[in-house]
């Protein structure tokens, strides 16, 4: 909950912090793709000579000659790495902050639980004396409409 008056406030500071997710999402996607770019380095490394000295059949499909070179073998690697690691900012694109307002309605205010919430929500403010004067307007409200002539026909 957050009370109209501080509605510019906490627009501000909304607008704020989406800059700072959208910079936070570029240094995660960095870091995350440098640790990425790291993992594959490592597994290329590791199975290199293993490619070069049993070289797999998907990989001398693909030769136009006899032995893989260890170019042969890094870039057949490299492909089939391709699609199993996706980008990092293909993973964190998502990272974003979703804002929605709801309006309090008359069944809201009128809930058994509302006064309490309000009162829990903001402690420092006399939300009693609030409330019987929205519930004394009401009240006022209702009767002019019974008093009027017109109430009848606009009840419909």
């Amino acid at each position: 909950m957050v009370l109209k008056s501080v509605k510019p406030l906490l627009e501000d500071r909304l607008k704020t912090f989406k800059i700072n997710l959208k910079a936070h999402r570029k240094d995660v996607a960095k870091e995350l793709q440098g640790h990425f770019d790291a993992s594959r380095k490592q597994i290329i490394g590791y199975y290199l000579q293993r490619v070069i000295d049993s070289p797999p059949d998907a990989m001398l499909g693909q030769l136009l000659h006899e032995r893989p070179t260890k170019d042969d073998a890094r870039l057949w690697l490299d492909d089939e790495l391709d699609r199993i690691f996706r980008q990092a900012k293909d993973l964190i694109q998502k990272m974003q902050l979703d804002v929605r307002y709801k309006d309090v309605t008359f069944e809201t205010l009128n809930g058994p639980d509302f006064l309490e919430s309000v009162k829990a929500a903001f402690p420092r403010l006399d939300w009693d004396k609030a409330y019987a004067e929205f519930r004394a307007a009401g009240e006022t409200e209702a009767k002019e409409q019974l008093a009027s002539p017109r109430a009848a026909e606009n009840s419909f």
